[in-house]
């Protein structure tokens, strides 16, 4: 029994210690799992190799982006622990820190720390001295007894500085400190004359110049010792970059260290040499801008200034030595004034070690780099293309290209690079190569751009010729050279590439005066009367912010009220922005069609075909631009409730066919299938013409414009059953299959100054107003509109209008179309307009149909001339109403007042960019009897002219 109990007994303990266990078990194993993952990284500062000394400091370095290629593979997330070299180490080797970049390999450190099986890079270690400090002499050591040399515990460049004591017998001071920064504002400071750096961690202007180099080793990102997990991890890392990129180390110590591999400081020899010289002589080509060329003042100009700037502040020698440049119209005679001694150095060279060998001279390392180009004409082909290949006698890039790639095809030899091109343009050759500067110079020009352009996959490189055996001079060009930023040439070949360009706007300005002072005049008539327009605009819509903002007050008690009103208010505000959005970019539109088709009608004004081309476009975006104007003065009747049905009977499929003819060109014009259909049971009903039509013109309109060409548009006229008596309830649907329109934009396809913007350029002009005028419209004649579309597939736009039936005996068919004008000789207008432009327009208009014309500057000249001229002597008075000194209303009410007849009964017709209906009222008011807008209609006013002087 007693041996019973103590089974149970140890069972339970067993199983309690089991259970108690588990918890503790998972803790572990989390916490190991997060360990895996978040890597912690000391992190001390050195310049180009570690930057970023704090958590909110950008980081950046060769180890920086080293630990980020190795995180790639790894997925490991860094913490970084901030501190001095030798804080940090102590770290390390204690493990509180996972990494440690920079570790060099010592026997000594081996059993401390691991290695992975890669290293991070190579590093030399240096004394280095203050530029100027001949106190210190590297030929010398014995300079060194004595001096005060700075380094860093802990460090294996100290070791190595001490081993090189030891073993040269120099007996320096040394200076031990904690970390980089310390040491260095020491140096700065004076408290130390020398200290020890890697090589690669002084940038060549930082002022010091090395002493000797007392060792190098390899240096390695190391793992500490107990977390072999992170080691193994970092072997894997390491060996698939080395696998995927093996000048991954290289790379990064190009783009950090390569400002600090090359010393800036002078040789003796070189320093000697520098002494005896006052300047140096470079040549290069007059006319091989951006490379180099000679400005409006005979000096050099284009990157190869630039180089020498730069080559003579890095080397220190801006203050040293002068620059002489003498430019040469051939490559060839400034390669022989090199050879000759005449010259010191020659740009640009082609980077082709072969040639340079032959002619007897060394080149320098790349400065430019340039992709190759290639300008032909017609389609190209391997064959016919390089058939002829022109180059110029000043490029030895171009004579040397060809002869390497090309050397059966036929070559024409030009004298400069333009002459290739027209070359080329001309017939006598069939291409030519250009590096990419040059490219942009000469074929940006309008005179080539009848040519191709094709971008060869293949660069070029330029550098700086020296002759063989001036060894210190081309010393000195590589030294400073390989410290000039390449980037820095680049981006100035680009600039002289856009200050090269030959033919600019002002030369087109000047050799066309005539016709661009025509063409502004133009212009600036269309500009004021869209300012006019917009002006105007902006007045009302000043006007009904004001009314909303007075009504805003109002309601200031009710919070309820206060609150829609001001969402009301904030609606209106954005409508506004998009309005004056919408209306500049839409009449920049068409703008920028008259005036490029009336530069092209200039270019071509000899030829007829051309010409009556681009006059045809420049009256279709003439009218787009009226259209524009005309929908927003359409949308302010609408909103003001202008609006008044004027029905009349009318035989509705003859209206319809009206309308189907109306598109029917444009459609095939295009290549759309337009088609129609009808369906009805009454053909006469009462509709108010105008209205109907203009719903349908803006839905056809739109049907064609979003039509891409091989598309199909269908108008279908049908009868459905009407539930009110003695009424015909039509429907009218507008088909296509062109762009269609998002599920989004469709919830707002009648909201005014909508148009939907998708990943294709928007071209279609317009306010964005039409289908919103459509809607107001077919729902002030009583019916309903309604919209189906699909993005990519199409739209159908349904009208459905109830219209009462109509009698056949009482329908009309559609206007007859207009007929010859009569002839108008010996009827006398008078025209008051201070605009001579719109003078000019307006007599020439009616001084071709006949009539005598009379010029009114002015309402007062205008009233004045009425007085001083026998009755009846003016048929009719054209009186615009913005005028100086009298305006067109008070002129027509002083003419009114006039007490002979003949005078004062005279007919008068406003002639007026004012034409919103208000502005229709205004001029009834005063007494006129007609109103014309501007654009004048042709068409329009020779009707009114014949109704007006009909005979009898």
């Amino acid at each position: 029994m007693k041996n019973a109990v103590k089974r149970t007994a140890l069972y339970t303990l067993f199983f309690l210690f089991l259970f108690s266990m588990t918890p503790f078990s998972f803790t572990v194993n989390a916490h190991e799992s997060d360990l895996s993952r978040k890597v912690r990284v000391g992190w001390y500062n050195s310049d180009h190799f570690q930057e970023g000394a704090t958590e909110n400091d950008r980081k950046s370095g060769y180890s920086y982006e080293y630990l980020q290629g190795v995180s790639n593979y790894t997925g490991w997330e860094y913490e970084y622990v901030y501190g001095g070299w030798s804080e940090l180490y102590d770290a390390f080797i204690s493990g509180d820190i996972d990494l440690l970049a920079g570790l060099s390999y010592t026997q000594e450190r081996a059993p401390l720390m691991n290695y992975p099986g890669y290293e991070m890079g190579v590093e030399s270690y240096y004394i280095y001295k203050k530029a100027g400090n001949e106190a210190i002499s590297g030929s010398d050591l014995s300079t060194l007894t004595g001096q005060r040399v700075g380094t860093l515990r802990n460090n294996l460049m100290t070791a190595f500085f001490e081993s090189w004591m030891e073993e040269s017998g120099a007996a320096c001071e040394e200076v031990l400190f904690d970390d980089f920064q310390a040491r260095d504002k020491a140096f700065e400071n004076g408290e130390i004359d020398a200290l020890i750096a890697v090589n690669n961690n002084v940038p060549s202007n930082s002022g010091m110049t090395p002493v000797v180099m007392i060792g190098g080793s390899s240096y390695f990102l190391a793992v500490t010792r107990e977390r072999t997990d992170l080691l193994a991890e970092l072997n894997k890392a390491l060996s698939a970059i080395n696998e995927s990129n093996p000048y991954f180390t290289q790379s990064l110590q190009i783009k950090y260290f390569q400002n600090t591999a090359v010393n800036a400081a002078l040789s003796p020899e070189e320093t000697e040499w520098v002494r005896t010289r006052q300047s140096i002589r470079v040549g290069y080509l007059n006319d091989y801008l951006p490379y180099c060329g000679v400005d409006e003042n005979g000096n050099a100009n284009g990157v190869i200034t630039d180089i020498f700037q730069e080559w003579r502040e890095q080397l220190g020698l801006s203050g040293q030595i002068g620059m002489e440049y003498k430019p040469y119209f051939l490559y060839a005679d400034m390669i022989a004034a090199l050879q000759s001694g005449e010259i010191d150095a020659a740009f640009p060279v082609h980077d082709s070690i072969w040639d340079s060998e032959r002619q007897g001279i060394v080149q320098t390392n790349d400065l430019v780099e340039s992709s190759v180009h290639l300008a032909y004409r017609g389609e190209y082909n391997e064959k016919t293309t390089m058939q002829v290949i022109a180059f110029s006698e000043s490029s030895a890039f171009q004579s040397n290209y060809v002869a390497m790639n090309y050397p059966n095809s036929e070559v024409y030899i030009t004298s400069t690079l333009g002459d290739c091109l027209d070359a080329v343009k001309q017939g006598k050759a069939t291409c030519a190569f250009f590096s990419s500067g040059h490219a942009e110079s000469y074929l940006s020009q309008r005179k080539y751009k009848s040519l191709n352009r094709l971008t060869l996959d293949e660069t070029i490189n330029y550098c700086i010729g020296v002759k063989k055996g001036n060894n210190v001079m081309y010393s000195l060009l590589s030294r400073g050279v390989s410290l000039i930023d390449k980037s820095n040439m680049t981006n100035a070949m680009y600039a002289y590439t856009d200050s090269s360009l030959k033919y600019s706007i002002s030369d087109f300005i000047q050799d066309h005066v005539g016709l661009v002072l025509s063409i502004a005049l133009v212009i600036i008539g269309l500009i004021i009367a869209v300012a006019i327009m917009l002006a105007i605009t902006l007045q009302k819509t000043r006007e009904q912010q004001n009314k909303e903002l007075e009504m805003l007050r109002l309601v200031t008690k009710q919070k309820e009220d206060l609150a829609v009103a001001a969402e009301r208010a904030e609606q209106a505000s954005k409508a506004k922005t998009i309005f004056l959005f919408n209306m500049s970019h839409d009449i920049r539109t068409p703008m920028n069609a008259i005036l490029g088709f009336a530069n092209l009608a200039e270019l071509y004004r000899n030829e007829p075909e051309k010409l009556y081309d681009y006059l045809v476009k420049i009256r279709s975006s003439g009218n787009a631009l009226l259209s524009i104007l005309n929908n927003v003065l359409e949308m302010s009747r609408i909103e003001k409730g202008a609006l008044a049905l004027n029905e009349e009977a009318c035989r509705i499929a003859a209206f319809y066919d009206a309308m189907y003819e109306m598109f029917r060109e444009r459609m095939e014009s295009k290549g759309i299938d337009f088609v129609r259909s009808m369906d009805i049971q009454h053909s006469c009903v009462y509709c108010d013409r105008a209205k109907l039509q203009e719903a349908l013109l803006n839905v056809i309109s739109n049907a064609y414009k979003y039509t891409q060409p091989g598309g199909k548009v269908s108008m279908r006229l049908e009868e459905i059953p009407s539930e009110k008596e003695g009424y015909a309830l039509l429907r009218t649907t507008i088909r296509d299959n062109g762009r269609g329109m998002s599920e989004e934009f469709l919830s707002k396809i009648f909201d005014e100054f909508s148009r939907e913007r998708n990943s294709e350029k928007n071209v279609i002009e317009g306010a964005g107003l039409g289908m919103s005028i459509v809607k107001n419209l077919v729902e002030f004649m009583g019916g309903a509109v309604t919209v189906e579309s699909k993005l990519g597939e199409g739209s159908a736009v349904t009208m459905t209008i109830p219209h009462r039936i109509a009698d056949e005996e009482g329908a009309t068919n559609l206007p007859e179309e207009e007929t010859e004008h009569p002839d108008f000789t010996g009827k006398r207008i008078l025209l008051a307009e201070d605009n001579d432009l719109n003078a000019e327009i307006a007599s020439e208009i009616l001084t071709d149909a006949g009539f005598t014309v009379d010029r009114a500057e002015d309402g007062q000249i205008c009233v004045e001339q009425m007085k001083e001229k026998p009755a009846y002597y003016y048929d009719l008075i054209l009186m615009d109403i913005q005028m100086p000194n009298m305006n067109g209303y008070d002129a027509t009410k002083a003419i009114r007042k006039l007490e002979e007849a003949g005078k004062s009964d005279v007919p008068i017709f406003a002639v007026t960019a004012n034409a919103f209906e208000e502005d229709k009222k205004n001029a009834f008011a005063s007494g006129m009897n007609g109103h014309f807008g501007k654009p004048i209609i042709v068409g329009d006013l020779m009707k009114t002219l014949s109704d007006l002087f009909q005979p009898g």
